[in-house]
């Protein structure tokens, strides 16, 4: 590389001005941490069935429309997320089972970082269905991208939870793009 810049990597417009060091905007961390959780469709459903095991499913059902462009869906018969929960649940770190960092070596469940629902907020639009038993009825969760529960309301559905992602990578509209590319593909490494 020729320090003006020329040669087959040009520099022109890249540090050629200090620019100040300052810390990113918290959407704009998010979304490039989001980013490196759910890397595609195989890794959010992997996030998202793990959830609903550690749940305590014995039956887990999985949806794709259009190879999971346009919706992931996962319910389960597991135990449901108790109301008291419903507002941290897509909050990053937020999650049931590390209180400290000692807690981490005892773990045993596929997940416990509380980034698998947070990441998945951030990427697209996430709702929840979800029940626990002696509840009268279910709570249709939506999240808005920052993880803050935009609405709740009363709905049908057995004990478990169902997540719905739609629009995976909406914020992201190139890798959005080449998520409907390679969708087969995608759906093909997911199985």
């Amino acid at each position: 590389l020729a320090a003006s810049g020329g040669g087959p990597f040009p520099l022109r417009g890249i540090m050629s001005q200090h620019q100040q060091v300052r810390r990113m905007g918290a959407d704009t961390a998010l979304r490039i941490c989001a980013d490196q959780v759910i890397t595609g469709l195989p890794s959010a459903l992997k996030e998202l069935v793990e959830n609903a095991l550690d749940a305590g499913a014995t039956r887990v059902d999985v949806v794709l429309e259009a190879n999971g462009t346009k919706l992931v869906e996962v319910g389960d018969d597991g135990t449901g997320i108790p109301e008291a929960d419903h507002a941290a649940l897509a909050k990053r770190h937020a999650t049931s089972k590390v209180r400290s960092f000692g807690d981490v070596v005892a773990v045993q469940s596929f997940g416990f970082r509380g980034e698998a629902l947070s990441s998945l907020a951030a990427l697209a639009r996430v709702e929840v269905v979800t029940r626990c038993h002696g509840e009268p009825a279910a709570h249709l969760l939506t999240f808005a991208h920052d993880g803050t529960l935009a609405s709740s309301q009363v709905a049908a559905r057995e004990v478990g939870t169902c997540v719905r992602v739609r629009d995976l990578f909406c914020t992201f509209p190139v890798r959005a793009g080449e998520l409907a590319r390679r969708g087969k593909a995608e759906v093909r490494k997911a199985l």
